[in-house]
């Protein structure tokens, strides 16, 4: 079991990251019909010709109770935490951005895939761990055929998992309680701590760059409370 490898399953355009604490001794991928179960130590390149079916992706782990040399990070969430993060991307409409990397992390795997199947269980002897096994099945688009000119082209885009996102852009005069109030009427402290909390580590990135920044650079930032936000640059609405 290499604790070097990482696995994730990603969700909302990839800002709900969740790696898997514990990764699997190995993950079975099975395309159409031909199954391949692989060691993650020696996962390599997997390259397929022509058309194919949808891939689907299964292995089974532990949520631990307490960090170990098994661990693949520490301070990973408790497994109750785990196991509802696994529930809500099962539950969700939108598929999970599965990715694999090896120990030289480099990206074995890159696809986006609904979770068909999650079972969790707890057993004796190992208290507040959950065991379980989970499937994916890769998420494949339909073709569009769009007819110009008298011609048909076949329009085809990658499935991803992301959500409606709206992004506004800092102009001068700019403050955090300004921008909340431009798009919500009610409740806006409320939405204001919302939009600190969504833009956390863009807000964090703008105070060390303000602190490096000399001259004339400094004017490029308008001073809000405890932060510094970017004239030009863009935060995500809650």
């Amino acid at each position: 079991m290499s604790t070097k490898a990482e696995i994730w399953l990603n969700a909302n355009n990839d800002s709900d990251a969740f790696q898997i604490p514990v990764n699997p001794e190995s993950i079975k991928m099975t395309y159409k019909g031909i199954t391949t179960s692989i060691k993650l130590d020696s996962f390599g390149e997997i390259l397929h010709k022509g058309k194919r079916e949808a891939a689907t992706i299964s292995f089974s782990s532990f949520f631990p109770a307490v960090y170990g040399s098994f661990c693949a990070y520490k301070d990973f969430p408790t497994p109750l935490q785990c196991n509802k993060k696994m529930i809500d991307r099962m539950e969700s409409k939108l598929p999970v951005h599965f990715v694999y990397c090896d120990n030289k992390k480099v990206k074995n795997v890159d696809i986006y895939a609904y979770i068909t199947s999650y079972v969790p269980e707890e057993k004796g002897g190992d208290p507040g761990t959950i065991q379980y096994s989970v499937e994916l099945k890769e998420a494949r688009t339909v073709p569009l055929k769009v007819i110009v000119n008298g011609r048909v082209n076949v329009e085809t885009t990658r499935l991803g998992n992301f959500s409606e996102v709206t992004t506004y852009t800092i102009k001068k005069k700019d403050t955090l309680y300004k921008i909340a109030k431009s798009y919500y009427k009610k409740n806006v402290k409320k939405q204001k701590k919302k939009l600190i909390a969504k833009n956390k580590s863009t807000l964090a990135s703008w105070n060390k760059k303000y602190k490096k920044a000399k001259g004339k650079n400094k004017k490029k930032y308008i001073r809000d409370g405890a932060y510094r936000l970017l004239i030009g640059g863009s935060l995500t609405m809650p």
